[in-house]
């Protein structure tokens, strides 16, 4: 059934005349949707159809993937991840020890150093609804000096206990007087670390939708790897890690980033699994797309080897990924911000 037509994709009316144009060029025929109602003023989006046996061809100039190929090439030979420092953000939690547990695993095989972040907020800030003086049992400049002396002497306890760790590690430390986001990234500007390390737990006084919002915030702010661990894996080690999962949504600059976190699990040994669900069936755009992707992995200098790529069927997308972890052993999540 390759003869049939088939949409390869939805456009405001300015692009659709250029890609349109494209296409013909390319000796692709095509026509586009709707064209009396954009004339009309009653629709803006356009979808152009093309015959399907011209998919792949048409997907290329589409998804301008050729721009997308000289852009990997040249990334390629400068990458040589610079996985030399890592970043770990502690709050001396039960949980923090973990976290750092998992940062010495990496270091040590990467043979990397580590500078531990704690962040404290100046006391000084007072947020009371009321308006009459507030009388300190304790100067709020003795307070924060104490607080200071306090993170030094917890921070110094926790690098002695990471040394049974690893006795060779390379540990430093710094205490910064900022907000926990803000003190991470302002460390992370300075140490210029490969990875940063946050712990993923539940406070008290926190509600769920809380969880891992500083991480959350630190990733949309910078472009170093941000590595979660959570809370609830305390009896896994790194070394128990040998898969990683990149859920695609086949987005135009995939290529891109499987091939940076190929390049970042390649020390380690990881394999990267890149899986796409498609919900009920598999339209033939979508195979297309991943066909594609897959294709321009193996070639071209690029040769992601250490990457598996999979299209899965099923009903909900959540629930075909929790499986398909369980099912493979992954013991890792990747996932790109969009707007980066």
């Amino acid at each position: 059934m390759k003869n049939q037509l088939i949409t390869v994709g939805s456009f405001d009316f300015a692009r659709a005349q250029i890609i349109e144009t494209e296409l013909l060029a390319a000796n692709i025929e095509c026509f586009q949707e709707h064209e009396e109602a954009i004339m009309s003023g009653t629709q803006s989006i356009v979808n152009i159809r093309i015959n399907e046996s011209d998919i792949d061809k048409a997907l290329k100039i589409i998804n301008n993937y050729n721009d997308t190929l000289t852009v990997v090439k040249e990334i390629i030979p400068k990458l040589q991840y610079p996985l030399k420092k890592i970043l770990v953000a502690v709050d001396f939690t039960e949980h923090t020890l973990e976290t750092c547990r998992y940062a010495i695993n990496i270091a040590k095989t990467l043979k990397a150093e580590i500078k531990l972040v704690h962040t404290y907020e100046n006391p000084a800030i007072n947020s009371s609804p009321y308006t009459e003086p507030v009388v300190y049992t304790i100067e709020p400049e003795i307070q924060l000096s104490q607080l200071l002396v306090e993170a030094k002497k917890k921070i110094n306890n926790l690098k002695k206990e990471l040394k049974h760790y690893w006795s060779e590690a390379r540990l430093s430390y710094t205490l910064i007087n900022e907000s926990p986001v803000e003190g991470i990234l302002k460390a992370s500007n300075d140490y210029k670390p490969g990875l940063i390390f946050i712990g993923h737990h539940l406070k008290d006084n926190l509600p769920n939708s809380m969880i891992s919002h500083i991480a959350r915030k630190v990733a949309a702010k910078t472009t170093i790897p941000v590595l979660v661990v959570p809370d609830n894996i305390a009896e896994h080690n790194w070394a128990d890690i040998k898969k990683v999962l990149y859920a695609t949504d086949l987005d135009d600059q995939d290529l891109i980033s499987l091939t940076l976190l190929s390049e970042m699990m390649k020390p380690l040994n990881i394999e990267i699994h890149c899986v796409h669900v498609s919900i009920g069936n598999i339209d033939p755009l979508v195979r297309a797309r991943f066909d594609l992707l897959k294709k321009e992995m193996k070639s071209r200098n690029i040769k992601l080897n250490n990457v598996v790529c999979n299209l899965i069927l099923g009903d909900d997308v959540e629930n075909t990924l929790e499986t398909y972890l369980r099912n493979n052993n992954i013991g890792l999540i990747s996932m790109t911000p969009h707007k980066r």
